[in-house]
């Protein structure tokens, strides 16, 4: 469940601040800022397929950790952007977190509905929903908190996308030591 969060407090997080930053200090329009982000939409649209193949082979823990860990990566390279730092910086950025997202999200599905006996998998789906949500709307509020608070959007920016980098890395670690492990 706490990876479940995780991912939702980046994924959504980075939905807030990026767009702001580009509209607000890139000032591209709205419907130029959301091409812009496609870079990190495509691979959710296409990457769960091969991870669901992947995981079918090798489990979920690596590619889980695996994502974990190309998401914040990719925050981390969208933490160093400035107002003047080229696209192709951005790009980079924006297909680790959507290469990075898509290959969590379906391996932590996988993950969690195969934790339990199968007359539970609906309550444990329902849990799992449950906790990505709140994820999603802490990703917003912590974000947007640290945004808000800073002297300057930019310095906001910096601090927000190194929170959430840190948060993905934590997933990470939370997925290499617990998922698909028997604890007793």
């Amino acid at each position: 469940m706490l990876a479940g969060m995780a991912i939702n407090i980046g994924l959504s997080g980075i939905l807030f601040v990026l767009p702001l930053f580009l509209q607000e200090i890139r000032g591209l329009s709205a419907h130029i800022a959301g091409i812009a982000l496609l870079p990190m939409m495509i691979p959710l649209a296409f990457n769960p397929i091969l991870t669901g193949r992947i995981v079918g082979r090798i489990g979920a823990r690596i590619p889980m950790t695996v994502g974990f860990s190309l998401a914040a990566a990719g925050t981390l390279l969208q933490a160093w952007t400035e107002v003047n730092t080229s696209y192709g910086i951005t790009l980079v950025g924006l297909l680790l977190i959507g290469f990075g997202v898509s290959f969590t999200i379906p391996s932590l599905m996988t993950a969690v509905i195969s934790s339990v006996p199968k007359e539970q998998t609906g309550a444990i789906s329902g849990a799992l929903n449950s906790s990505r949500q709140l994820g999603a709307t802490l990703g917003v509020a912590i974000l947007g908190t640290l945004l808000s608070g800073s002297k300057s959007f930019i310095a906001g920016m910096h601090v927000s996308l190194i929170v959430t980098a840190v948060i993905l890395f934590g997933g990470s670690l939370l997925s290499l030591a617990f998922i698909g492990r028997k604890h007793s």
